[in-house]
């Protein structure tokens, strides 16, 4: 399959470095110019890269050619079978008004794939209902591995064991295929995205986590996110703040979910050892809180108040959150109350959109 990688950060490299090792695809990598930096460095080495897949104690050098770097997200999509945005979750939005802005009826066989893209992908619906376009677009519950571009290395750092995934239509099983043989770990269908998108930890987790060691990060104090990070005070928080999300989900009709405390012991267990290496943020101004609020607990919070559901920790968070960046996090561009187009996507084959707060 012809495959396209939009953006070239440490997602992206350890995506194309994944697909050259696999040797059954062609890849072509976009990055915007001002976010080439680690491209970049490792084109002015001729394109190699020394491959470290740490979990499977293997090394390898890799080589990606010029002919392997596009220019524009247009050769992306003239070029592609599937697309997979590897960008942070503040490009999503522009970069998939790109894509429709390409009059190209191919685009109708086109997959296109944000790798976590979370709520975006709902956006992304109602973009392409207003263009009357149909690209089947995916998103991922989350990355399915940890990585790291150091020079002209790239390093896989650990693999989840299992990532869902959800697509608009039903031409999913090639991309599942593709994705689960080169990574170490499996794919799990979610036909549901909104199920999938309230179920991403990570919103509620990195914020609490972040707010409550800031001595440490504003200090400059090296500490490992999620071993280090972690005491029992915050585990309580987060289990608060997982109940209203729960109840949320109650709401909306979803009764398969664990337990928050189950929830807890599982990822304590499973990533709290194999994530201990992921370093905490260096400042207060991180993704962790510039992305996970705004574009993840800001439309679960205006959700829950569009349901009736009252969300005082969640809420919380976003508050403090806002005054620890020093940026109105409320900001957002999936606020639900004002964009009626994006809750109504977000409710779609929902059965309760009568009872509804606007």
């Amino acid at each position: 399959m012809k495959i396209g990688i939009i953006g070239a950060g440490h997602a992206g490299l350890a995506l194309g470095a994944l697909l050259l090792r696999s040797g059954k695809h062609e890849v072509r990598i976009y990055s915007a110019p001002r976010h080439s930096a680690k491209l970049s460095a490792i084109m002015n080495g001729g394109g190699h890269m020394r491959f470290v897949d740490q979990p499977n104690s293997e090394t390898m050098i890799l080589r990606l050619t010029k002919d392997q770097i596009v220019s524009s997200i247009l050769e992306i999509i003239e070029f592609s079978e599937a697309i997979y945005n590897t960008t942070p979750v503040t490009a999503h939005d522009q970069i998939f008004h790109e894509l429709l802005a390409d009059p190209n009826s191919r685009l109708r066989y086109l997959t296109y794939i944000n790798l976590g893209g979370g709520f975006s992908f709902f956006a992304h619906q109602v973009s392409q209902r207003a263009k009357g376009s149909a690209v089947n677009i995916g998103t991922l519950h989350t990355l399915p591995y940890a990585s790291r571009v150091d020079g002209s290395q790239v390093t896989i750092l650990n693999y989840r064991k299992t990532t869902e995934i959800s697509f608009s239509s039903g031409r999913d099983k090639e991309q599942i295929a593709i994705l689960s043989s080169i990574i170490s770990g499996s794919l799990e269908l979610d036909a549901d995205a909104l199920h999938m998108s309230l179920d991403r930890s990570s919103y509620v987790m990195h914020p609490i986590i972040t707010i409550f060691n800031i001595k440490k990060i504003v200090s400059g104090e090296h500490f490992h996110f999620y071993s280090d990070g972690f005491c029992q005070p915050i585990q309580d928080l987060h289990l608060q703040a997982h109940h209203e999300r729960q109840a949320l989900a109650r709401a909306l009709g979803y009764t398969d979910y664990p337990s928050p405390e189950t929830r807890l012991q599982s990822f304590m267990k499973a990533y709290g050892s194999d994530f201990s290496t992921i370093k905490g943020p260096s400042s207060p101004q991180h993704r962790y809180l510039m992305e996970d609020i705004p574009y993840g607990l800001v439309p679960i919070v205006d959700l829950g108040r569009a349901l009736g559901i009252e969300m005082p920790v969640c809420r919380s968070i976003v508050d403090l959150g806002s005054a620890i960046a020093k940026t109105n996090l409320w900001a957002s561009p999936y606020r639900l109350h004002e964009n009626c187009p994006l809750r109504d996507e977000f409710l779609r084959e929902r059965d309760i959109v009568s009872g509804m707060r606007v």
